[in-house]
Protein backbone atom coordinates (compact mmCIF):
# COMPACT_ATOMS: atom_id res chain seq x y z
CA UNK A 1 0.00 0.00 0.00
CA UNK A 2 2.88 2.28 0.83
CA UNK A 3 4.56 1.48 -2.51
CA UNK A 4 1.42 2.40 -4.43
CA UNK A 5 1.22 5.75 -2.62
CA UNK A 6 4.83 6.53 -3.53
CA UNK A 7 4.21 5.64 -7.21
CA UNK A 8 1.14 7.82 -7.23
CA UNK A 9 3.02 10.73 -5.75
CA UNK A 10 5.80 10.32 -8.33
CA UNK A 11 3.28 10.34 -11.16
CA UNK A 12 1.69 13.50 -9.83
CA UNK A 13 5.14 15.12 -9.54
CA UNK A 14 6.08 14.20 -13.12
CA UNK A 15 2.75 15.51 -14.37
CA UNK A 16 3.30 18.81 -12.58
CA UNK A 17 6.80 19.15 -14.08
CA UNK A 18 5.51 18.43 -17.58
CA UNK A 19 2.70 20.94 -17.21
CA UNK A 20 5.16 23.55 -15.93
CA UNK A 21 7.47 23.01 -18.92
CA UNK A 22 4.52 23.24 -21.30
CA UNK A 23 3.43 26.49 -19.69
CA UNK A 24 6.95 27.91 -20.02
CA UNK A 25 7.18 26.96 -23.71
CA UNK A 26 3.79 28.49 -24.37
CA UNK A 27 4.88 31.73 -22.69
CA UNK A 28 8.12 31.87 -24.71
CA UNK A 29 6.23 31.24 -27.97
CA UNK A 30 3.67 33.93 -27.25
CA UNK A 31 6.37 36.45 -26.27
CA UNK A 32 8.42 35.72 -29.42
CA UNK A 33 5.35 35.94 -31.58
CA UNK A 34 4.48 39.31 -30.05
CA UNK A 35 8.01 40.60 -30.61
CA UNK A 36 7.94 39.35 -34.19
CA UNK A 37 4.67 41.15 -34.82
CA UNK A 38 6.16 44.32 -33.34
CA UNK A 39 9.20 44.01 -35.63
CA UNK A 40 6.96 43.49 -38.64
CA UNK A 41 4.96 46.57 -37.71
CA UNK A 42 8.20 48.61 -37.44
CA UNK A 43 9.46 47.40 -40.82
CA UNK A 44 6.09 48.03 -42.43
CA UNK A 45 6.02 51.49 -40.85
CA UNK A 46 9.38 52.38 -42.37
CA UNK A 47 8.29 50.95 -45.71
CA UNK A 48 5.07 52.95 -45.65
CA UNK A 49 6.96 56.09 -44.66
CA UNK A 50 9.32 55.63 -47.57
CA UNK A 51 6.51 55.00 -50.04
CA UNK A 52 4.42 57.89 -48.73
CA UNK A 53 7.10 60.49 -48.17
CA UNK A 54 10.70 60.24 -49.37
CA UNK A 55 11.71 63.12 -47.08
CA UNK A 56 10.49 61.14 -44.09
CA UNK A 57 12.43 58.10 -45.22
CA UNK A 58 15.55 60.23 -45.57
CA UNK A 59 14.99 61.51 -42.05
CA UNK A 60 14.77 57.95 -40.74
CA UNK A 61 17.92 56.97 -42.61
CA UNK A 62 19.84 60.00 -41.34
CA UNK A 63 18.82 59.28 -37.75
CA UNK A 64 20.14 55.72 -38.12
CA UNK A 65 23.47 56.77 -39.64
CA UNK A 66 24.02 59.92 -37.56
CA UNK A 67 25.95 58.10 -34.86
CA UNK A 68 28.45 56.59 -37.31
CA UNK A 69 28.86 59.90 -39.15
CA UNK A 70 29.74 61.66 -35.92
CA UNK A 71 32.65 59.27 -35.46
CA UNK A 72 34.36 60.45 -38.65
CA UNK A 73 37.62 62.25 -37.80
CA UNK A 74 38.41 65.38 -39.79
CA UNK A 75 40.99 68.15 -39.71
CA UNK A 76 40.72 70.87 -37.09
CA UNK A 77 39.05 73.89 -38.70
CA UNK A 78 38.99 76.43 -35.85
CA UNK A 79 41.45 79.16 -36.83
CA UNK A 80 42.25 77.60 -40.21
CA UNK A 81 43.16 80.40 -42.63
CA UNK A 82 44.84 78.37 -45.37
CA UNK A 83 44.41 74.77 -46.51
CA UNK A 84 45.93 73.13 -49.57
CA UNK A 85 45.26 69.49 -50.43
CA UNK A 86 46.88 67.87 -53.47
CA UNK A 87 44.00 65.39 -53.76
CA UNK A 88 41.70 68.35 -54.44
CA UNK A 89 44.11 70.94 -55.82
CA UNK A 90 41.48 72.77 -57.91
CA UNK A 91 38.72 72.98 -55.32
CA UNK A 92 36.71 70.72 -57.62
CA UNK A 93 38.89 67.63 -57.86
CA UNK A 94 42.46 67.01 -59.01
CA UNK A 95 44.28 68.22 -62.13
CA UNK A 96 47.87 67.40 -63.11
CA UNK A 97 48.14 70.61 -65.12
CA UNK A 98 46.88 73.07 -62.48
CA UNK A 99 49.15 76.11 -62.03
CA UNK A 100 47.35 77.44 -58.94
CA UNK A 101 46.89 75.45 -55.74
CA UNK A 102 43.39 76.23 -54.50
CA UNK A 103 42.91 77.35 -50.90
CA UNK A 104 40.15 75.10 -49.52
CA UNK A 105 39.72 77.14 -46.33
CA UNK A 106 37.57 79.65 -48.19
CA UNK A 107 39.90 82.58 -47.48
CA UNK A 108 41.17 83.02 -51.03
CA UNK A 109 44.84 82.34 -50.25
CA UNK A 110 45.48 80.50 -53.52
CA UNK A 111 49.10 79.52 -54.20
CA UNK A 112 50.52 80.60 -57.57
CA UNK A 113 53.03 77.98 -58.75
CA UNK A 114 56.26 78.81 -60.59
CA UNK A 115 58.77 76.77 -62.61
CA UNK A 116 57.12 73.36 -62.30
CA UNK A 117 57.73 71.19 -65.38
CA UNK A 118 54.84 68.72 -65.08
CA UNK A 119 57.22 65.78 -64.71
CA UNK A 120 57.53 63.02 -62.12
CA UNK A 121 59.93 65.14 -60.07
CA UNK A 122 58.51 68.60 -60.78
CA UNK A 123 54.74 68.91 -60.70
CA UNK A 124 51.60 67.08 -59.68
CA UNK A 125 51.13 63.43 -58.94
CA UNK A 126 47.86 61.89 -57.83
CA UNK A 127 48.04 63.09 -54.22
CA UNK A 128 51.14 65.31 -53.99
CA UNK A 129 53.03 68.26 -55.44
CA UNK A 130 56.63 67.32 -56.28
CA UNK A 131 59.44 69.89 -55.83
CA UNK A 132 62.67 69.36 -57.78
CA UNK A 133 64.94 71.27 -55.38
CA UNK A 134 66.15 73.48 -58.24
CA UNK A 135 63.62 76.27 -58.73
CA UNK A 136 60.09 74.99 -57.95
CA UNK A 137 58.05 77.11 -55.54
CA UNK A 138 54.71 78.83 -54.98
CA UNK A 139 53.83 82.31 -53.70
CA UNK A 140 50.94 84.04 -51.93
CA UNK A 141 50.89 87.82 -51.87
CA UNK A 142 48.44 88.41 -49.00
CA UNK A 143 48.98 85.71 -46.37
CA UNK A 144 51.84 87.32 -44.42
CA UNK A 145 49.60 90.22 -43.43
CA UNK A 146 47.56 87.87 -41.26
CA UNK A 147 50.51 86.08 -39.62
CA UNK A 148 51.33 88.65 -36.93
CA UNK A 149 50.50 86.62 -33.83
CA UNK A 150 50.38 82.96 -32.84
CA UNK A 151 50.76 80.61 -35.81
CA UNK A 152 50.54 76.87 -36.38
CA UNK A 153 51.76 75.44 -39.69
CA UNK A 154 51.19 71.80 -40.57
CA UNK A 155 52.26 69.96 -43.71
CA UNK A 156 52.43 66.37 -44.91
CA UNK A 157 55.77 65.99 -46.69
CA UNK A 158 58.46 63.65 -47.90
CA UNK A 159 61.82 65.42 -47.70
CA UNK A 160 64.78 63.97 -49.55
CA UNK A 161 68.33 64.09 -48.27
CA UNK A 162 70.05 67.29 -49.36
CA UNK A 163 72.86 69.51 -48.13
CA UNK A 164 72.41 73.19 -47.37
CA UNK A 165 69.14 74.89 -46.43
CA UNK A 166 65.95 73.60 -48.04
CA UNK A 167 63.00 75.89 -47.50
CA UNK A 168 59.60 74.35 -46.88
CA UNK A 169 58.12 77.82 -46.47
CA UNK A 170 59.38 81.34 -45.95
CA UNK A 171 58.67 85.04 -45.84
CA UNK A 172 61.59 87.29 -46.78
CA UNK A 173 62.05 91.02 -47.20
CA UNK A 174 65.51 92.41 -47.91
CA UNK A 175 67.60 91.56 -44.83
CA UNK A 176 64.71 90.56 -42.57
CA UNK A 177 63.90 86.88 -42.80
CA UNK A 178 60.39 87.05 -41.35
CA UNK A 179 59.21 83.51 -40.56
CA UNK A 180 61.09 80.62 -42.09
CA UNK A 181 60.65 76.88 -42.07
CA UNK A 182 63.92 75.60 -43.43
CA UNK A 183 65.57 72.22 -43.32
CA UNK A 184 69.34 72.44 -43.05
CA UNK A 185 71.34 69.24 -42.90
CA UNK A 186 75.10 69.38 -42.43
CA UNK A 187 77.86 66.97 -41.51
CA UNK A 188 76.93 67.04 -37.83
CA UNK A 189 73.76 65.08 -38.66
CA UNK A 190 71.39 67.71 -37.29
CA UNK A 191 68.37 69.16 -39.04
CA UNK A 192 67.71 72.82 -38.35
CA UNK A 193 64.15 74.12 -38.59
CA UNK A 194 63.61 77.86 -38.44
CA UNK A 195 65.97 80.81 -38.66
CA UNK A 196 67.52 83.65 -36.65
CA UNK A 197 67.17 83.08 -32.89
CA UNK A 198 64.52 80.40 -33.27
CA UNK A 199 66.40 77.52 -34.85
CA UNK A 200 65.25 74.16 -33.49
CA UNK A 201 67.76 71.36 -34.00
CA UNK A 202 66.67 67.73 -34.34
CA UNK A 203 68.30 64.56 -35.61
CA UNK A 204 68.02 64.51 -39.40
CA UNK A 205 67.13 60.80 -39.33
CA UNK A 206 63.74 61.80 -37.90
CA UNK A 207 62.72 63.75 -40.97
CA UNK A 208 64.62 62.87 -44.15
CA UNK A 209 63.49 60.19 -46.60
CA UNK A 210 60.29 59.60 -44.64
CA UNK A 211 56.69 60.48 -45.29
CA UNK A 212 55.53 62.39 -42.23
CA UNK A 213 53.42 65.19 -40.81
CA UNK A 214 55.53 68.19 -39.76
CA UNK A 215 53.91 70.78 -37.48
CA UNK A 216 55.62 74.02 -36.49
CA UNK A 217 54.21 76.42 -33.91
CA UNK A 218 55.37 79.99 -33.31
CA UNK A 219 54.15 82.40 -30.65
CA UNK A 220 55.32 84.94 -28.11
CA UNK A 221 54.40 82.61 -25.25
CA UNK A 222 56.11 79.48 -26.59
CA UNK A 223 58.87 80.56 -28.98
CA UNK A 224 59.09 77.79 -31.58
CA UNK A 225 57.95 74.18 -31.26
CA UNK A 226 58.39 71.38 -33.79
CA UNK A 227 56.23 68.26 -33.93
CA UNK A 228 56.69 65.16 -36.08
CA UNK A 229 53.71 62.85 -36.48
CA UNK A 230 51.93 64.52 -33.57
CA UNK A 231 54.86 64.27 -31.14
CA UNK A 232 56.95 67.19 -29.87
CA UNK A 233 60.58 66.67 -31.00
CA UNK A 234 62.16 70.06 -30.32
CA UNK A 235 61.52 73.57 -29.05
CA UNK A 236 63.26 76.88 -28.52
CA UNK A 237 61.92 79.29 -25.91
CA UNK A 238 62.77 82.65 -27.37
CA UNK A 239 60.70 85.44 -28.86
CA UNK A 240 59.14 84.09 -32.03
CA UNK A 241 59.88 85.52 -35.44
CA UNK A 242 57.10 87.52 -37.05
CA UNK A 243 56.03 87.62 -40.67
CA UNK A 244 56.93 90.55 -42.91
CA UNK A 245 53.52 91.88 -44.00
CA UNK A 246 54.83 93.52 -47.19
CA UNK A 247 56.54 90.37 -48.47
CA UNK A 248 55.16 87.30 -50.22
CA UNK A 249 54.71 84.06 -48.36
CA UNK A 250 56.51 81.24 -50.18
CA UNK A 251 56.08 77.50 -50.18
CA UNK A 252 59.02 75.52 -51.53
CA UNK A 253 61.71 78.05 -50.66
CA UNK A 254 62.62 80.19 -47.70
CA UNK A 255 64.64 83.35 -48.10
CA UNK A 256 66.69 83.39 -51.27
CA UNK A 257 67.09 81.48 -54.51
CA UNK A 258 70.52 79.83 -54.33
CA UNK A 259 70.29 76.11 -53.54
CA UNK A 260 67.57 76.78 -50.99
CA UNK A 261 64.57 75.15 -52.67
CA UNK A 262 62.62 72.28 -51.13
CA UNK A 263 63.45 68.83 -52.50
CA UNK A 264 60.68 66.28 -52.06
CA UNK A 265 56.92 66.10 -52.21
CA UNK A 266 54.07 67.76 -50.35
CA UNK A 267 50.58 66.31 -49.85
CA UNK A 268 49.03 69.23 -48.02
CA UNK A 269 49.79 72.51 -46.26
CA UNK A 270 47.73 74.19 -43.54
CA UNK A 271 48.09 77.45 -41.62
CA UNK A 272 46.22 78.41 -38.43
CA UNK A 273 46.14 81.82 -36.78
CA UNK A 274 46.36 80.26 -33.32
CA UNK A 275 48.31 77.63 -31.39
CA UNK A 276 46.73 74.21 -31.71
CA UNK A 277 46.62 72.00 -28.63
CA UNK A 278 48.61 68.78 -28.51
CA UNK A 279 45.38 66.83 -28.97
CA UNK A 280 44.48 68.85 -32.08
CA UNK A 281 47.95 68.32 -33.55
CA UNK A 282 47.57 64.57 -33.04
CA UNK A 283 44.09 64.73 -34.58
CA UNK A 284 45.42 66.31 -37.78
CA UNK A 285 48.22 63.73 -37.93
CA UNK A 286 45.64 60.94 -37.61
CA UNK A 287 43.70 62.34 -40.57
CA UNK A 288 46.91 62.54 -42.62
CA UNK A 289 47.77 58.93 -41.84
CA UNK A 290 44.34 57.74 -42.92
CA UNK A 291 44.25 59.91 -46.04
CA UNK A 292 47.71 59.57 -47.52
Amino acid sequence: MKIKDEKGSMAVYVLIVLLSMLLMLTTVFLTSNSARKSQLKTVMGIKQAYEADNDKAAEIYNSITKKSKNKTISYVTDGLILYYDAVNNTGNGHSNTETTWKDLSGNGNDLVLSNFDNTATSGWSENALNFDGIDDFGAISTLAQTLQGDVTISTRIYSQNANNYRGIYGNYQETDYGISGMLAQYQDGLMRIGYNSNIVEINSDLITNKELTLTIQMGASIGTKVYINGNLVGEKHTDSDSAQPEADFWIGKSFNTTDRYFLGKMNNFMVYNRLLSDAEIKQNYGVDEAKY
